[in-house]
């Protein structure tokens, strides 16, 4: 991925301060530091994946809630004689 900083104009602005070597160090690590941040940033292919695995886990996780809210509700003896009188017609 191609930076955005002016490396030359980074270069001459420097000069003025620092001996030429230490400007041209500087700004090939502003340049660095610059393409390290650029390289970190999510693209629209990642957040899409992202995007896809997070509507995996919510479906993971509503199954999972749906079998324990069953479960708890079939442990309810109540619950069970009331499901076994509406079903009571299959026998």
């Amino acid at each position: 991925m191609e930076t955005i900083l002016d490396t030359l104009k980074l270069y001459e602005d420097l000069k003025g301060a620092f001996t030429d070597e230490q400007a041209h160090k500087l700004s090939d690590v502003l340049k660095e530091v610059e393409k390290s941040r650029i390289d970190a940033l999510a693209t629209k292919a990642d957040i899409i994946r992202l995007e896809g695995e997070i509507k995996l886990l919510e479906s993971r996780l509503n199954v999972k809630y749906a079998v324990i809210f069953f479960a708890i509700l079939l442990s309810n003896p109540k619950i069970l004689d009331i499901i076994g009188k509406i079903f009571s017609f299959i026998k």
